[in-house]
């Protein structure tokens, strides 16, 4: 009785709190309505929520501050119980335990509680906690997207801005393709008092286009002759480059040599190193810069030995620094075939000897072997048009070598 009567006058207290304790209260109402001192080392700790369903226990009632009217006592005992915001020590034989901060509770591994005895779930503010990404797949695993389609509306402008490449001239236009046609060509062009390679073939069409016979070796020199007369009066103080050879530096394109100078071929078709020696004189009267020379492919088709290529290309190194001592001489190795007939073991035995004898005779020696030759050692199939002759890439590629010098 004497508790429940003092619970009332407690309640009452509350409601109308006065200025002073009322006097005959017992020492225990007097503690119950006296202030509690919080340690001032202690910092206010705001309350948490809830990160988990399992933290979502019954719990004593809490406050947001501990004023005196807001006490709670102790039924059994009549004593005060601890402010929930001073203390939040784990109430023993209850299973109340302390929410810990978040910072902590996101260090810890997701598993199960031990204290409330089921899986921890989901936190109750996905808002605040990100939830898990996906594993990223290796990248071999993961597709390459589809080609975007180009919308049919786009497609006129970009044709408009990006024309396709125009095709080259020597594709589009006639050009010479025998040694018959090439000879009348260049023959047309020295009688109208012009060089070949400084006279577009379409001028002089109707006179070299069509069948017609073959010139004969003499014929030819006959006719680099006459043309190396004529650029030994007009070039002047005009840089000259002469080219010596045989066919295949006989149809060397000169639509695509650049004009900075001028140019001279003095190259037959199916000629050897022998004949290329006799007729040197023809072009003695010239007054070249650079000097490139390729021959000897038509010596060992015909059956001369290796010694005769390399003392004949020897003499012919030996005639050039003397009749044109200021010009750089280069001699340019005999290129890899595609014929059983010319092993490319033999070629490049000759191919070395070249090279020992260029730097003797204070020559320049541009090996294309390594560019020429595939893995069997052979001449590069697309550089090719007969396993012999060359392509139009392959004269692309010696002409970007030739005009490195």
């Amino acid at each position: 009785m004497d508790a429940c009567l003092m619970a009332v006058q407690l309640w009452a207290d509350c409601i109308t709190p006065g200025p002073e304790p009322l006097a005959g209260m017992t020492q225990a109402a007097r503690a119950a309505i006296a202030p509690v001192d919080t340690p001032s080392t202690t910092p206010a700790v705001s309350p948490a929520a809830p990160e988990t369903l399992a933290q979502v226990v019954p719990s004593p009632r809490r406050s947001l501050a501990c004023p005196v009217w807001n006490r709670q006592i102790d039924p059994t005992t009549s004593n005060p119980l601890a402010c929930p915001m001073a203390t939040q020590e784990t109430t023993a034989g209850t299973g109340l335990h302390r929410p810990e901060p978040r910072s902590a509770q996101a260090s810890q591994p997701t598993s199960a509680s031990a204290d409330s005895g089921f899986p921890m779930s989901l936190p109750l503010h996905p808002e605040e906690t990100p939830s898990p990404r996906p594993p990223i797949p290796p990248r071999s695993a993961v597709p390459n997207p589809p080609p975007r389609a180009m919308p049919a509306a786009l497609t006129p402008q970009i044709s408009r801005l990006a024309p396709p490449t125009p095709q080259p001239a020597w594709a589009t236009q006639p050009r010479p393709t025998n040694g018959s046609q090439m000879y009348r060509f260049r023959q047309a062009a020295l009688g109208a008092g012009q060089l070949f390679t400084r006279t577009p073939p379409q001028r002089y069409v109707n006179q070299w286009q069509g069948d017609g016979e073959s010139p004969t070796h003499s014929q030819w020199r006959s006719l680099l002759a006459r043309e190396a007369a004529v650029m030994a009066h007009a070039q002047g103080p005009n840089r000259l480059t002469l080219v010596i050879g045989d066919s295949l530096a006989l149809w060397l394109p000169a639509d695509t040599l650049p004009q900075n100078r001028f140019w001279l071929n003095q190259s037959i078709s199916g000629e050897t190193t022998h004949q290329i020696r006799q007729r040197l004189p023809d072009f003695a009267g010239t007054r070249p810069d650079t000097i490139h020379l390729m021959a000897g492919i038509n010596d060992l088709r015909q059956g001369a030995t290796d010694g005769d290529v390399v003392q004949n290309i020897n003499q012919i190194l030996l005639h050039l620094r003397q009749q044109h001592p200021q010009a750089r001489v280069i001699l340019h190795s005999i290129l890899p075939t595609r014929l059983e007939s010319l092993p490319r073991d033999r070629i490049a035995l000759i191919n070395r000897h070249l090279a020992y004898v260029a730097n003797q005779r204070g020559a320049d020696f541009l090996d294309l072997q390594a560019t020429f030759t595939d893995d069997q050692g052979q001449l590069r199939r697309e550089l090719t048009t007969d396993g012999l002759h060359l392509s139009r890439q392959g004269y692309a590629i010696w002409q970007a070598a030739l005009l490195s010098y």
